[in-house]
């Protein structure tokens, strides 16, 4: 089946496109936003050799998508425990997370440009078995040169939001093209899998949002000790994956505890660490004492802004209540299930369409509050403060349930890829 013709002139202006992709990752390069030593990868070169054996190329834009990139990886081990990986993805921050958690027999590459001339280049080199897309990473050239080389490609984790559906709804022949060039798909939420299949014409594969796959890291021992002496047994509350616009509202509600208990610290991690020095002016706006990781840690100081990749274990240990960012003001929200299983207590606001099945049934347990003012946040965090024990049970089921839900989705995930995998190498 010939491509549709929007598709047709999207591959045709591969030479435009690359111009613009060009300029965009040359200017990002100059800001601090791509690492400049490894912008070949954009144009699909490899800076190493690929491996020998079954390779799986997992595909996810950023942070959380590349948890679960290896949450996946880790699970298909389990089965298979010679499998390769290769990781892309498109950020900074995502490539230092996998730097830091990639096992023997995995790599990383940035995503080339969505040119035919990149993506060809770039799997000519690697040669994968199986490619596997996360959530809603849909790159037309990507996924047409993929197929065209017979490669096996599965979208897993599908997740659209109400405006991505209707915009796919209004290209209906290309989206049509586009998701029948999977031969496998599975959904995170029945509004995506029910817009899938009005495209392929096949069921989708409901499992949930497989991010309850992501397992929290297990802290150093010796770390945690130094970061607990540092908060001298204070009463701790933590904001993870902050984003800007978020962080006044947080602090004022800080303000507003510290009336209380003037000895509260707050862990501010925001989303983007290269924040720092907007979240750092905006303390001392508040005049509010601070002190980033990326530094070093300071007692006394009233909030610690955790400008770091990967230690999100620690300040879930050292917190008593977790408030999940991207989730006021215009925001999608953000996992609540790695707070879950440190067995905290979680507040967001209420816009968390992008996670909404989860936080509903997590409400429906008890272990979420919706909070969308300084005054509902700060009021819910000194409720905790004095009686913390009033959401155990809640927070105890909750994390039951992320785990039994777990081992449902890789039960039903995990086979099927296998099976993919090893009936194309054959």
């Amino acid at each position: 089946m010939r491509p549709p013709a929007l598709l047709q002139i999207y591959q045709t202006l591969g030479w435009v496109l690359g111009s613009v992709y060009d300029f965009i990752y040359r200017y990002r390069a100059r800001i601090g936003k791509e690492d400049n030593s490894r912008i070949s990868e954009r144009y699909g070169h490899a800076q190493i050799p690929c491996p020998e054996g079954l390779l799986i190329w997992i595909h996810g834009a950023s942070v959380g998508e590349c948890l679960l990139a290896l949450a996946l990886a880790d699970e298909m081990l389990k089965v298979q425990p010679d499998l390769q990986f290769l990781f892309t993805s498109q950020t900074m921050t995502s490539a230092e997370l996998l730097a830091n958690n990639m096992q023997s027999g995995q790599n990383h590459q940035y995503l080339p440009m969505d040119t035919a001339k990149a993506m060809g280049r770039f799997l000519d080199h690697w040669q994968p078995d199986l490619g596997v897309l996360l959530e809603s990473e849909i790159w037309p050239n990507l996924i047409m040169e993929t197929r065209q080389k017979k490669t096996p490609l599965a979208l897993v984790n599908a997740r659209m939001n109400v405006k991505s559906r209707e915009s796919w709804g209004k290209r209906h022949n290309t989206a049509k093209y586009l998701f029948s060039q999977f031969n496998l798909i599975t959904a995170a939420d029945d509004e995506t899998a029910i817009m899938l299949e009005s495209f392929t014409g096949e069921p989708v594969s409901r499992p949930g949002n497989l991010k309850a796959l992501i397992k929290p890291k297990t802290p150093d021992n010796n770390e945690l000790a130094k970061l607990s002496k540092f908060a001298e047994n204070r009463p701790v509350w933590l904001a993870a994956s902050t984003h800007s616009g978020e962080e006044n509202i947080l602090l004022q509600a800080h303000k507003k505890i510290l009336q209380e208990q003037p000895d509260t610290l707050l862990i501010l991690v925001p989303r983007h660490p290269e924040r720092r020095q907007e979240i750092g002016d905006l303390c001392q706006q508040n005049n509010i004492s601070y002190c980033l990781r990326s530094d070093h840690i300071t007692t006394g100081r009233t909030v610690w802004v955790a400008d770091t990749i990967g230690e999100m274990q620690y300040w879930l240990e050292l917190a008593q209540i977790v408030f999940i960012g991207g989730s006021l003001t215009n925001g999608k929200g953000h996992n609540p299930i790695e707070a879950i299983i440190a067995n905290k207590p979680v507040l967001s606001g209420s816009n968390v369409m992008s996670f909404a099945e989860t936080y509903e049934k997590l409400n429906q347990l008890g272990a979420v509050k919706f909070t969308d003012t300084q005054q509902q946040i700060s009021a819910a965090i000194q409720q905790h403060f004095s009686n913390p024990s009033i959401t155990e049970p809640a927070v105890t089921k909750a994390g039951e349930w992320i785990t039994d839900a777990a081992r449902k989705m890789s039960q039903q995930v995990v086979p099927p890829l296998l099976d993919l995998l090893n009936r194309s190498a054959k």
